[in-house]
């Protein structure tokens, strides 16, 4: 994979490169109704937002099970749609987006949002560029937790960053700026800005 105006550091694939057991979906379900939670959130479509959010969650865990279904692993592998597990934490994600603010539970929803996805960090991506969403667990803290804030217990600032910078935009390539004179000085991707920041 790689094209004309890469360094060669690609490499190359056939059929049997992959399983194709889990490809690359543009759009999820479970995806597509957490946006939807969110429009009715920001008032754009009409429901609940707590019952679109809801039906998120069941959808995400029905495509972990759907994918690994699809693997043929002779694990054994518990399902998760309906096991009281699944809805004690639903329950849980439910009790924290209820009765709060609409900035909470829009963390709530983009954060479980952001916790389905995984793996697919372009959206992710966005929507935290979008809304300063999910609040990131800081990799760098003393210790290996990651909190993921459900408003059931105090944070420990030292393993979640609040509002930690993120870059906005990547790196000039090394070799653009060696090779190219009139290049500029290589930016700082958390301030530099690309067109669409200003």
């Amino acid at each position: 994979t790689g094209g004309l105006y890469d360094e060669n550091t690609g490499y190359s694939i056939d059929a049997t490169s992959g399983t194709g057991v889990a490809p690359h979906r543009l759009l999820t379900y479970d995806e597509f109704l957490y946006i939807e939670a969110e429009l009715i959130l920001e008032g754009l479509i009409a429901g609940s937002a707590k019952d679109k959010l809801e039906e998120a969650m069941e959808a995400s865990f029905r495509q972990v099970d759907e994918v690994v279904a699809g693997t043929g692993t002779t694990q054994e592998v518990p399902v998760l749609t309906g096991s009281e597990e699944v809805a004690n934490y639903i329950g849980a994600v439910l009790a924290s987006f209820e009765g709060a603010s609409a900035e909470r539970q829009l963390e709530v929803i983009i954060t479980q949002k952001w916790v389905s996805t995984f793996g697919d960090p372009v959206d992710q991506y966005a929507d935290l560029r979008r809304t300063g969403y999910p609040r990131i667990p800081n990799p760098n803290a003393s210790g290996n937790e990651y909190q993921l804030d459900m408003g059931d217990f105090p944070l420990n600032p030292n393993f979640t960053v609040q509002n930690n910078e993120f870059p906005k935009s990547l790196f000039w390539p090394q070799n653009e700026l060696n090779l190219n004179q009139n290049a500029p000085a290589q930016k700082t991707p958390a301030n530099y800005t690309i067109f669409w920041d200003n």
